[in-house]
């Protein structure tokens, strides 16, 4: 079995955690359990498309870019910041902009997944990967 790159796990684990945080402003467990789970598999399918392009070994200011702009759930919150733009620059008002700003906090939210995932990935290469190679030679005499 192969093992899961630290930028995947750590990306899907902050997903998580965001999605959690971000899902309690609402106070309905249900709002937190769906937004958690939505950005974690966000995460996870923009790990899936950066596994192919750039890799997970790329560069971060590749790897970053690419896992934020795959992210279905940052694509949505585009999608809804260009429908709801009259209402965003004050345009419009009324009812029918009752829930514009959700686009550009969606859109936010999913900046901070790949970023951690990007600083793990840093972290355990730069300060772990040694003392993991250490142990795997102990075990091979």
């Amino acid at each position: 079995m192969r093992r899961l790159h630290p930028f995947t796990i750590a990306s899907v684990l902050a997903g998580l955690a965001v999605g959690g945080l971000a899902g309690a402003v609402v106070l309905n467990l249900k709002a937190i359990a769906m937004l958690a789970l939505f950005m974690a598999a966000g995460a996870a399918i923009a790990a899936l498309v950066c596994s192919r392009w750039p890799g997970l070994a790329a560069p971060a200011w590749k790897l970053w870019p690419m896992a934020t702009v795959t992210n279905p759930l940052f694509m949505v919150g585009v999608y809804w910041s260009i429908d709801q733009r009259e209402c965003l620059f004050r345009a419009a008002r009324g009812w029918d902009c009752m829930f514009a700003a959700f686009g550009p906090i969606l859109a936010a939210l999913c900046l901070l997944p790949p970023a951690v995932g990007v600083v793990a990935r840093f972290l355990v290469f730069r300060f772990l990967s040694p003392a993991l190679m250490r142990v795997g030679e102990r075990r091979k005499k």
